[in-house]
């Protein structure tokens, strides 16, 4: 197959790629909008809550349990988890609420047949009471506004991340059509279509990251070099999988022999009858005729901690939403097979037709 359709191949990548990075991008912004609002209110409803028990501390009504049912409301905001639960909060908090108010417009009745003394005396007490709970009020509202303010940053952040990630990703297909028009003899690489976390770009940025290396691939037959890096199953990339399939079944193939580590109870298999010869289903069928399993990528991580190393690109029982991770292991750079120490990915396959080797743990 030439150069061209391999570039092509990995820019129809790229592009489905695209929008699913946006529609990831919105449906986090979403999220995080959403769990902002709750914040907001549920800092509204306890501020009301606050200001209901300085307004009501000093008042006797006919239900001797309305003060122990406030703070009970209090308690129940503060423990809210989501919208649905602060709203049952809220009509509980008002029925309190008007138990306070009821005995308030009752006691206003009963205080208008009295002296004028008393009268006078009581409404100086309210005075002063209104003049507490409208700074009370201002300070609420300042704080409303300020937990506002932040949700409005924290918007305009996550909106200037998506812009800077659609910027991102408008430069990698430009270099891709660029190299397409060149005639370049080495593709990229669809590594840029591979879905990553938070968690990946963090430890990525300390550098603590073992899934930074991405095998390239080559014309020769080293076990690193025969698998085109990225989403393999997608549908444009079929035909390059088909060729490799068929250079495998060549009667002058070879078989690398099985690494194994006894200790780690972890051993790799590049193929059955030849190299990369196993579909996802024979190669569970390997393992467990040796009563092992196909590794996760948190088994051979701790293999890899533990000094293992295969140039097997093999299949692993961790599966993204790309596709299953199939990888090779490094204890240490091999040029000679374009390798860097770490894990190297050689694909991220959802074609479990497409055949590799396999990395099984258990024995």
């Amino acid at each position: 197959m030439d150069n061209s359709t391999n570039v092509t191949n990995v820019t129809s990548g790229m592009t489905g790629a695209t929008g699913a990075t946006g529609g990831a991008a919105n449906k986090d912004a979403q999220a995080h909008n959403s769990v902002a609002a709750f914040k907001v209110e549920k800092a509204t409803l306890q501020l009301e809550i606050t200001a209901a028990k300085a307004k009501y501390r000093d008042v006797e009504v006919n239900d001797t349990l309305a003060h122990q049912k406030l703070r009970v409301v209090e308690e129940s905001v503060r423990k809210a988890k989501n919208a649905k639960e602060l709203e049952v909060v809220r009509m509980q908090f008002k029925a309190v609420r008007e138990i306070f108010e009821n005995d308030e417009e009752e006691d206003a009745t009963g205080g208008a047949t009295g002296e004028e003394g008393d009268e006078d005396e009581t409404g100086a007490t309210g005075n002063g009471n209104n003049t507490a709970l409208l700074k009370e009020l201002e300070t609420q509202k300042a704080l409303v506004s300020s937990l506002k303010e932040k949700h409005k940053e924290a918007q305009d952040e996550w909106a200037t991340a998506k812009d800077i990630m659609a910027r991102d990703l408008a430069k990698k297909e430009q270099a891709l059509k660029a190299q397409k028009m060149n005639g370049g003899n080495k593709a990229t690489g669809a590594t840029g279509a591979v879905d990553i976390s938070d968690e990946e770009v963090e430890e990525a940025i300390e550098g603590t990251s073992m899934l930074l290396h991405h095998v390239i691939p080559s014309s020769n037959n080293t076990a690193a070099k025969n698998f085109p890096t990225g989403a393999t199953g997608i549908d444009a990339n079929k035909t390059v999988n088909k060729t490799v399939n068929k250079t495998q079944l060549k009667p002058n193939c070879t078989l690398s022999p099985m690494d194994k580590n006894a200790e780690c109870k972890v051993f790799s298999v590049h193929g059955k009858s030849c190299d990369k010869d196993l579909s996802y289903t024979d190669a569970q069928a390997v393992c467990e005729e040796k009563g092992a399993h196909v590794c996760s990528q948190a088994e051979l991580l701790e293999a890899f901690k533990s000094g293992y190393e295969s140039t097997a690109c093999g299949w692993t029982s961790t599966e993204t939403s790309m596709g299953h991770l199939v990888e090779m292991i490094l204890k240490e750079d091999r040029p000679d097979i374009e390798g860097k120490k770490g894990f190297n990915v050689c694909a991220l396959e959802k074609n479990l037709e497409n055949t590799y080797g396999v990395h099984c743990c258990g024995v």
